[in-house]
């Protein structure tokens, strides 16, 4: 609770109307891919309503300026050169929609979901999903209506739950880094329940990334231990244990606890990357959006499905973005580094979900460096 104070000394002040706004566009943003939400489009809104509430708070330096101005200029090309204009909003709106919650928290550091309280809310609400999917027929229509992934069973009676990003996958990887950011910022390390909670939350999604992205984050947060000969021997267990379930685990049984299926997705990528097919130089500059006939906000390798549908001018103007607004320094770099990579399978971080907490990442740096300083001079005292 102490650090938790401390976090809090550090924010401005809230305004109560303009905090009501931004709690529900963080709450729809999260949840967007539960029915009772609908779309991603009511957290957008709300979240651009507290941006222009607040628009005199926003502080941002020259190479900020210079990483939006470019993208702004690129997203006028492809809407010039497109023959889709729809298309290319979609996919504006998906692959670079972050760019709204940077410039949300910008302007609005709202820290709400920096708490192992949420942890454990998000936790609950995938198993009382899952409980609620496999024991009322129907369920999973009932809580993500029209999305077509729901109905997935596996040992031939567990349905998986999707979750509030709408896919177990992304589900997965938004918590586990809301989790680490948690922990960073609060400067306190999980509690042996809350690990557990959130393990059992990671094996209830039935998911290969989440998974993965588990044990990652078990390795991130030995190396980042101040005792790191202890850290290893405290991690070495989990991670060999669920290394283990991966061998022994037959593939017919449970698909995405195999090792098997791991490898078969490794070798899927290897292909995938053969057949990257960009024809023309402006195809390859802006992406194959400008003569796709659907939009790309999908796909089973997050990463090259985004440079196929953006090219190389739209990778680089992300990373552009990435780089000038992160300010975290070496601090939550682990945390930024573990959301990039659980999106090498699916694009968690541009999923609702995942683009709110990546926002919080690349800004919340600054409020970490300020606690710092608030942590020593009380210590001073």
């Amino acid at each position: 609770m102490q650090n938790s104070a401390h976090l809090l000394a550090v924010l401005p002040k809230r305004n109560s109307f303009v905090g009501c706004i931004s709690f529900v566009a963080i709450f729809t943003t999260i949840f967007a891919g539960f029915g009772f939400v609908g779309s991603s489009l009511i957290g957008i809104f709300f979240a651009f309503l507290v941006l222009i509430l607040s628009f005199e708070k926003i502080r941002i330096d020259t190479m900020q300026a210079l990483s939006i101005a470019a993208l702004f200029v690129y997203c006028a090309f492809v809407l010039i050169l497109a023959n889709d204009k729809f298309i290319v909003l979609q996919n504006i709106r998906y692959w670079f929609g972050v760019l709204l919650y940077i410039l949300f928290f910008v302007a609005r550091p709202d820290t709400r979901l920096i708490s192992f309280g949420v942890v454990r809310f998000l936790c609950a609400s995938i198993l009382m999903e899952s409980l609620f999917i496999n024991m009322v027929s129907g369920g999973s229509e009932l809580l993500h209506p029209g999305i077509n992934e729901i109905g997935v069973i596996f040992m031939g009676w567990y349905e998986r739950p999707l979750s509030f990003a709408g896919n177990p996958g992304t589900s997965g990887m938004a918590l586990l880094v809301l989790f680490f950011l948690v922990e960073k910022l609060l400067n306190i390390k999980a509690a042996k329940l809350d690990l557990l909670l959130l393990f059992f939350a990671i094996v209830a999604l039935v998911s290969s990334t989440a998974i993965a992205g588990f044990v990652l984050l078990l390795v991130f947060r030995v190396f980042n231990a101040q005792q790191l000969r202890y850290a290893l021997i405290r991690a070495f267990i989990p991670i060999l244990f669920i290394f283990y379930i991966l061998l022994i685990t037959d593939a017919n049984f449970i698909q995405k606890f195999s090792i098997d299926y791991f490898i078969e997705v490794f070798h899927l990528k290897l292909l995938q990357i053969e057949g990257i097919s960009q024809n023309g130089m402006l195809n390859q500059l802006f992406g194959n959006q400008l003569i796709d006939g659907v939009a790309k906000t999908s796909g089973d390798f997050g990463w090259l499905v985004f440079f196929t549908a953006t090219g190389w001018l739209g990778f680089g103007v992300y990373s552009f973005l990435i780089i000038s607004f992160y300010s975290g320094g070496r601090a939550l770099l682990p945390v930024l580094l573990l959301m990039l990579i659980g999106t090498i399978h699916y694009p968690s971080a541009m999923s609702p979900a995942g683009q709110l907490i990546m926002a919080m990442v690349l800004t919340f740096g600054s409020l970490y460096k300020k606690q710092e300083r608030y942590s020593e001079c009380r210590r001073a005292k």
